[in-house]
C-alpha cells in the first residue's frame, strides 16, 4: 500500500474515531504531506525519519512545531502497525527537539513594594474572597476544631460542614 493511502486511512480514523476537528484534521493533513514530500517515493525508514527532522531543524522551524509534526508522523507509524498495514515503525526510536523553558519573568520594584505592602493572609480573619487562615494551607485545625470544617484543599471560600 501507498503511503499516501495510508495517510488517508489514518486522517479517516482521527475524524470517526476520536472525532478531531476540521481545523485538526487540516493540520495532521498538512504535516504528514511534508513527512511524504520528503520521501520523494523512498520508503521510509529510522534514517529518512532522522534526516527529516534533522532538515526541519535547519529549516529554523521552532522546536515546538517540530515536536507537534513528529507527533503526527509517530501516530500515523503506530497506527499503519497496527491496522497490520506496515511491518515496522521507523520512527520508535525517532527523537524529537526537546522544547525549551523560559525563565520566569522578574518582579519589578514596584511589584515587589506592592507585595510588601499588602496584608498578610495568615494573620488576618478573612479576605475579600472570604477565605479563613486554614482554608488554603495544608495546616491541619486547631483543637476543637472538627476536621471536616476546614477545607485543605485551596480553595477561595470556605465552606460550612455538611449538616450530617
Amino acid at each position: 500500500m501507498s503511503l499516501d493511502r495510508g495517510v488517508d486511512e489514518f486522517l479517516a480514523s482521527l475524524r470517526a474515531e476520536r472525532g478531531l476537528a476540521p481545523a485538526t484534521i487540516s493540520a495532521y493533513r498538512r504535516d504528514l504531506g511534508q513527512w511524504v514530500a520528503f520521501l520523494e517515493g523512498r520508503e521510509p525508514t529510522p534514517a529518512e525519519a532522522s534526516a527529516w527532522v534533522a532538515s526541519l531543524s535547519r529549516k529554523g522551524l521552532a522546536p515546538a512545531t517540530i515536536a507537534r509534526k513528529v507527533a503526527a508522523v509517530r501516530g500515523l507509524h503506530r497506527f499503519l502497525v497496527a491496522e497490520g498495514l506496515a511491518g515496522e515503525d521507523p520512527t520508535l526510536l525517532l527523537e524529537a527537539p526537546r522544547r525549551g523553558r523560559s525563565l520566569p519573568k522578574a518582579l519589578t520594584v514596584e511589584e515587589v513594594l506592592r507585595l510588601l505592602d499588602s496584608p498578610d493572609p495568615a494573620t488576618t480573619l478573612g479576605s475579600a474572597a472570604g477565605t479563613r487562615p486554614c482554608s488554603s494551607s495544608s495546616m491541619p485545625p486547631g483543637p476543637g476544631w472538627p476536621r471536616r470544617w476546614v477545607s485543605i484543599r485551596s480553595t477561595s471560600t470556605w465552606r460550612a460542614p455538611a449538616p450530617w
